[in-house]
């Protein structure tokens, strides 16, 4: 309980109203954070609950507007002095030298008083909930993206496939040439001595060339199809599918005439 000193005149409820009208004036024309102090400060001076009660709400506009909790701590400070003196002129050693209040104004101070006390601590679990958030730790990333275990091999088997394509189609296309120039030599008798020796370079070359191709690749085919299927088991024991299955187009490109020439055009995506 407050000790309460009565001061030396008799205070009554007009007296005490009149000495607060214009201290709560001049609070009116400071912020929140100067306001406060001052009406505490007036308060303790005059031991008037009224200006104890308005410093806590000052404090508690403070706590709001500067996100402090010191602030709002003191608000309770401030509106408890208020019940300790409401307490005190309910009590039956209220002294008649000193009645601030007046009937229900009693009622109304202490309530006051109750609701600062509380707006105070929803004022500092408000502000030190968002201090916690602020000085939290970013979330983790979120890991990373798994791939597919077999996705290298099939990769590795689609490179081979490709090549070995495209040695099935220069073969292919050592054949056709090759082919080409035995008949030109066997319709047309015509051709003898260099340009006939020119055709049979030339059938040999082609010859080779359908030999070499066709040996890389079926090796080529066959190594690629292998690797493939091994990928694909992988990604099929571990859950996990294959983004984007690898394709490949392989074409052969022939110009055909005098000068024979073969090609092979690729494409695909991995």
């Amino acid at each position: 309980m407050l000790a309460l000193a009565a001061p030396d005149g008799a205070i009554t409820p007009a007296s005490a109203n009149d000495a607060r009208l214009a201290i709560i004036g001049q609070a009116g024309n400071l912020p929140p954070g100067d306001a406060a102090p001052f009406l505490a400060e007036k308060g303790k001076e005059l031991k008037d609950p009224v200006l104890y009660v308005e410093s806590a709400e000052a404090y508690n506009k403070a706590a709001d507007a500067e996100r402090s909790t010191d602030a709002a701590e003191e608000a309770k400070v401030q509106a408890r002095v208020v019940l300790d003196m409401v307490g005190f002129l309910e009590g039956d050693s209220a002294s008649e030298m000193w009645q601030p209040l007046e009937g229900d104004q009693t009622t109304v101070i202490k309530n006051r008083a109750k609701q600062a006390i509380e707006d105070a601590d929803v004022l500092i679990a408000a502000i030190e909930a968002e201090r916690e958030a602020a000085n939290a730790p970013p979330p983790p990333p979120p890991p990373p993206k798994e791939k597919p275990p077999g996705r290298p091999l099939i990769i590795a088997g689609s490179a081979s496939l490709v090549l070995g394509l495209g040695g099935l189609g220069v073969g292919s296309a050592g054949l056709a040439l090759g082919a080409k120039n035995q008949k030109a030599v066997e319709d047309d008798t015509s051709i003898v001595g260099d340009e006939y020796d020119d055709y049979d370079r030339k059938g040999k070359n082609y010859n080779t060339m359908a030999i070499v191709g066709m040996a890389v690749g079926g090796v080529g085919v066959i190594t690629g199809a292998a690797l493939i299927a091994v990928g694909v088991k992988k990604n099929k024991k571990s859950g996990l599918a294959q983004e984007q299955r690898p394709t490949a187009n392989v074409a052969p490109a022939f110009a055909l005439g005098r000068g024979d020439a073969a090609g092979l055009v690729i494409s695909g995506r991995f």
